[in-house]
């Protein structure tokens, strides 16, 4: 029957692909086909072949016997530690997008505190580190028996690299490459390295040519002076121009907000003064200015340096 059925089968698609307006479908062969046939006779010869076709499809599906059971899927062994909690995920991607190279510590950090990957970590560090055989070690270790369940069921998640990976090296953070300019700082005293550092961020902030210099000069030559600077963005110093704002309809919201602003810094500067035990100043400055209320913090303006 199963012979019967497959022969006929064949005749059908041979049928179709030609079209029944040249070739009438075949007969059915003796059996359920041949009955269906008989009871719902069809009057035109494309809608007995679609029938013959729908009840061969149904003999050949029924025909079929299940197969032997598939084996379950084996668990990965058990790994007694905890895994890493929501935190050091959201870490590690952050670190991964923005400061890389803190990676390997941050895998290591995992390893010696006793922590596991948590599972959804497994996936994307093994497949980051597939061409590094050292890297790809350390994760697969941090990962503990899912990761080498998930390599056996995902081959692409394997490493590629041909060189095994040293176990010292996995144990081992990498040198990480020195910026020519830390060199000096490196091998520097501390307080050589402490003066480098400050002339830096003053280079950063205020140029390598300012009329600071000649400012810091005079004041050596006095020795006497201080200078205040508050950076912007800091605890009370705004992220705005100081300029006057042009007149508009909202002037006077955004006069209200700039004095605002002025006052913050002028309280702030006039506390660092007051804690450095200055009570007098004469201040260095590009233009006359007036700050009022700064009396109140203890401090007189004896005279304006105009540069």
């Amino acid at each position: 029957m199963t012979a019967a059925v497959a022969d006929y089968w064949r005749e059908m698609v041979t049928v179709a692909l030609l079209g029944t307006d040249r070739r009438e479908p075949p007969t059915p062969p003796q059996g359920g086909l041949a009955d269906l046939a008989v009871d719902d006779p069809q009057s035109t010869p494309s809608q007995r072949l679609l029938q013959q076709v729908a009840g061969c499809t149904v003999a050949q599906r029924a025909g079929l016997l299940p197969t032997q059971r598939a084996p379950l899927t084996a668990p990965p062994d058990d790994d007694p530690r905890p895994v890493t909690p929501p935190s050091a995920t959201a870490t590690w991607r952050r670190i991964r997008s923005d400061w890389p190279v803190l990676e390997d510590e941050w895998t290591l950090a995992v390893i010696h505190s006793g922590r596991r990957l948590s599972p959804e970590l497994v996936v994307p560090v093994l497949a980051r580190h597939r061409t590094d055989a050292t890297r790809h070690a350390r994760a697969l270790m941090a990962a503990g028996s899912l990761g080498g369940w998930m390599i056996e069921w995902t081959p692409r998640l394997a490493c590629t690299a041909r060189a095994p990976a040293s176990m010292e090296a996995i144990g081992e953070l990498p040198e990480l490459a020195i910026v020519p300019d830390l060199l000096p700082v490196l091998s520097a005293p501390p307080t050589r390295a402490a003066r480098i550092i400050a002339d830096a961020l003053a280079s950063g902030v205020f140029g390598t040519s300012h009329r600071l210099d000649g400012i810091m000069k005079a004041m050596g030559e006095r020795k006497r002076g201080v200078i205040v600077y508050l950076r912007e963005g800091s605890v009370g110093v705004a992220h705005q121009e100081r300029k006057r704002p042009a007149p508009t309809d909202r002037e006077d919201h955004e006069e209200a907000r700039r004095r605002e602003n002025e006052w913050r810094e002028i309280g702030l500067g006039a506390q660092i003064l007051k804690d450095l035990g200055i009570s007098s100043i004469n201040l260095i400055a590009s233009r006359e200015r007036h700050y009022v209320g700064l009396e109140g913090f203890g401090i007189h303006i004896a005279k304006t340096e105009i540069l």
